[in-house]
């Protein structure tokens, strides 16, 4: 070959057809390979984690809700098949929750019918009623109980709740991902 292989540079040129190299042109040739390793191993983590946010985008579909939500951050995502979601939803809620609550969460895959429903009542979650001027709620939603949920695959998961009152209290929708997790 033209070329010595890396291995012939590393192994300090103990093959006998390889051409002589000085002791600094070794070093350089075994730091331009150790550099690009670890530039190959930096950019495979990169890209294994790039498909994969921190956390899903949750948008209101709801016009006029009791709690407009601004924020929802999740304690684990993806979100784990079996096990509950868990959830800090930041926003103003311009009326008092209050029983009973009406809860659904829905899994579609490509906008067509329900793969999974799953129902809930938000004051067994939080204590009701819960003050108009309360800004954060921090609850765990229940534990899916649909057992065919398709993992590493991002579908649209909504959620909505209705108030005590008779109004819609939020409504979100985001495309999101399960796994199969160890707790």
């Amino acid at each position: 070959p033209l070329l010595p292989s890396i291995f012939d540079v590393l192994i300090l040129n103990s093959s006998t057809n390889s051409p002589p190299q000085d002791s600094s042109s070794l070093k350089f040739t075994a730091m331009k390979f150790f550099a690009t390793a670890i530039a190959l191993v930096a950019a495979a983590v990169v890209k294994a984690c790039e498909g994969q946010p921190d956390q899903p985008t949750m948008t209101s579909i709801s016009s006029n809700p009791d709690f407009n939500i601004t924020s929802i951050t999740f304690n684990r995502y993806p979100f784990c098949i079996g096990e509950s979601i868990c959830a800090t939803i930041n926003g103003t809620l311009s009326a008092p929750i209050t029983a009973p609550t009406h809860g659904l969460i829905i899994g579609f895959i490509n906008g067509g019918s329900p793969f999974y429903l799953q129902p809930f009542d938000l004051c067994s979650i939080v204590s009701c009623p819960v003050a108009q001027n309360t800004t954060t709620l921090e609850f765990c939603f229940p534990t899916l109980t649909a057992t065919d949920i398709p993992t590493d695959f991002s579908f649209n998961h909504t959620i909505m709740s209705g108030n005590g009152n008779g109004n819609e209290l939020f409504s979100q929708i985001g495309l999101v991902n399960f796994t199969s997790c160890s707790s």
